[in-house]
């Protein structure tokens, strides 16, 4: 791989840090990029992280299903799984095209590799664990291949103490294949993370990808299903909590470029402090992917007056054989609420709360995963009462 990583440390020295607006040079316009218009990296200290060594993911496989899978450091996977590796390693990316991503790309130091085998169901979740407790750069990979008509659940856990965090997560899904795929994203406050997650969807194959962002100082995420196989589906969950100066940058795109294919994507969010966010929701239907289906929906509940949050949802529809909607709102404590809560005994902190965790809980309650559905549970608590993780 070291061809891979040359090409891409050289594409990262020659591109610039990624702003909303790039001057023009002599007779050149200026150029936009809209995926950075609301937010400002050029404020970042990234002076105190450094390239660190290997950091070898923790992974876990229950004993029962050793046979029918393959979970392994992505350098192990190489050796012995090479066309895999080599036809879907950064596949579903353009690392070239965004001077983070040329980052990842040419410095991945804590790269997972998770192989189903064809045909088999595995009866306990595959557990990755990325973690860094170093001022250094984590760069984490997570290469996820089902086979035909196979099903698995894998369980992801990233964690690090102030650090520059890039992660990618890339899922290959072949033909009747099925992946619940759960992500919990726990840094400190001092980290900043950068994350992109994308799934390639053969025809039939199904998604159910849950992710929890509830720390880092900033962060900026993006989450692309790609149905491209007939009769494939995706259902994207995603919550977050933010507060004091946090800053997150949340965007998800549901591409349909084949038939029948269905999509729906559910994201809340609460924010406390100053905190802000955006989120930049996408559905995409080419024009001969006929009668699919797509739904895209967020909300928002802001616990503070300095806190602030923008909801962008776009519709990229080029048929009208289609079923397709999208939702959006922002809002405040219903102080009707707060006041029947307090009214029974409850602090305001504790009506808050209270509050909170019934906003949050029809989205984890969906969750087919006991464990996960309490991990984000005691999460969501933690944040609320300013115990560090």
């Amino acid at each position: 791989m070291l061809p891979l990583r040359l090409s891409a440390f050289d594409r990262f020295i020659e591109l610039e840090l990624p702003r909303w607006k790039i001057a023009g040079e002599g007779k050149l316009e200026a150029r936009y990029l809209p995926d950075w218009r609301y937010t400002d990296v050029s404020r970042l200290d990234f002076s105190r992280q450094s390239p660190s060594e290997f950091i070898p993911p923790k992974i876990v496989v229950a004993q029962e299903d050793e046979g029918k899978v393959a979970a392994l450091p992505l350098s192990q996977a190489a050796a012995e799984y090479p066309r895999l590796v080599k036809e879907h390693f950064l596949s579903l990316f353009d690392w070239a095209g965004v001077k983070f991503s040329a980052l990842h790309a040419a410095f991945f130091n804590s790269p997972a590799f998770v192989m189903v085998e064809d045909g088999a169901q595995l009866s306990s979740p595959v557990k990755i664990s990325f973690s860094n407790s170093g001022s250094s750069h984590i760069s984490s990979h997570a290469l996820v291949i089902l086979g035909e008509n196979s099903s698995a659940a894998v369980i992801e856990e990233r964690s690090a103490r102030n650090s520059l965090c890039t992660h990618a997560c890339e899922m290959i899904l072949a033909d009747g294949s099925s992946l619940d795929y759960s992500a919990l994203q726990l840094h400190d406050e001092n980290s900043l993370d950068f994350f992109a997650v994308r799934s390639r969807h053969c025809p039939n194959a199904s998604l159910a990808h849950f992710s929890a962002i509830l720390g880092s100082k900033f962060c900026k995420a993006s989450i692309a299903p790609q149905l491209a196989g007939e009769g494939a589906s995706a259902s994207v969950r995603s919550f977050f909590f933010t507060n004091g100066n946090q800053h997150l940058d949340l965007s998800t795109n549901a591409v349909h470029s084949s038939s029948r294919t269905c999509s729906d994507t559910m994201v809340k969010g609460v924010l406390d402090g100053s905190s802000t966010s955006v989120y930049k929701g996408a559905i995409s239907i080419a024009a001969n992917s006929i009668q699919c289906v797509s739904d895209l929906n967020e909300h928002v509940l802001l616990l503070s007056e300095e806190a602030h949050s923008d909801a962008i949802p776009s519709l990229d529809i080029n048929n009208n054989d289609v079923t397709a909607g999208h939702g959006a709102s922002v809002g405040s404590v219903d102080p009707e609420q707060l006041f029947y809560l307090m009214s029974r005994g409850l602090s305001k902190s504790q009506a808050q709360a209270a509050i909170v965790e019934g906003f949050f809980e029809p989205l984890i309650c969906g969750l087919p995963s006991e464990e996960v559905r309490a991990r984000a549970r005691l999460a969501i608590a933690q944040k609320l009462s300013g115990t560090k993780r």
